[in-house]
């Protein structure tokens, strides 16, 4: 941040990082437990914060280095989700942030009935040469490209730096496709 900074920007900042911390230690846990198993083609269907978090472990879990992966799985989840199928823009995220009303915001949107049936499917697909998943929402899409890599001007926003930590973090490739309601993820097999 540069001096002089807006307090009220650096502790909606701290929160963010404190929360995100707060993930990160919560799906190390999760991908510590117990081992998953999946063969062939498997499907997953959520809709909710908390499935997405039970979810996110579970695929990890099919991975080599689940620790490096579970992360990555949440944040593309959250944003299916939250972007997706709920349709919360950029702007508003940040605001909800701040307010510290982004969760109850989600809750209240999946309530909704224009929003209670929609979903997020997940397949899944280990192959020869490593694990392919496709993950879809039911959403308008949204502007995936600026969202791929870090952006310095996005630096001191409490959010959008998920996709682009997933692709450089957490996956061997990650691809959105058409619109954005769509991502093809992909972890290679452990040589």
């Amino acid at each position: 941040m540069t001096k002089p900074f807006d307090e009220e920007t650096l502790l909606a900042i701290v929160k963010t990082a404190w929360t995100d911390r707060r993930n990160y230690l919560d799906m190390q846990l999760a991908v510590r437990s117990q081992p998953a198993r999946a063969g062939g083609e498997t499907r997953f269907v959520l809709r909710t914060l908390a499935e997405a978090k039970n979810v996110a472990a579970l695929l990890a879990k099919l991975c080599h280095d689940p620790e490096r992966r579970g992360l990555g799985f949440l944040e593309i989840l959250l944003n299916a989700i939250e972007h997706g199928n709920l349709g919360i823009t950029y702007e508003e995220k940040g605001r909800l942030l701040a307010e510290g009303m982004w969760e109850a915001e989600v809750n209240h949107r999946l309530a909704l009935p224009e929003y209670r049936q929609k979903m997020v499917e997940i397949l899944f697909e280990e192959g020869e040469k490593g694990v392919r998943f496709l993950i879809k929402d039911q959403g308008r899409g949204f502007d995936w490209q600026k969202y791929v890599v870090f952006d310095p001007r996005r630096v001191t926003h409490t959010h959008g730096r998920g996709i682009a930590m997933a692709k450089y973090v957490s996956f061997d490739h990650l691809e959105y496709r058409g619109k954005g309601n769509e991502v093809f993820l992909f972890v290679e097999k452990k040589c």
